[in-house]
């Protein structure tokens, strides 16, 4: 892609809804996070 300057490197990917539904799919499976990273309980027992 061109910015008006010089060319840059894109790498387009299609936009994906993650909800409670797919979360486990979406995020966990595919490895962008793992089940502690988004399931964080230490944050809740910190703020209550």
């Amino acid at each position: 892609m061109n910015n008006g300057l010089l060319d840059v490197p894109v790498i387009r990917l299609d936009p994906v809804t993650v909800t409670k539904q797919n979360m486990d799919k979406i995020i966990i499976d595919s490895g962008f996070h793992t089940r502690e990273e988004v399931y964080r309980t230490d944050i809740v027992k910190k703020q209550g």
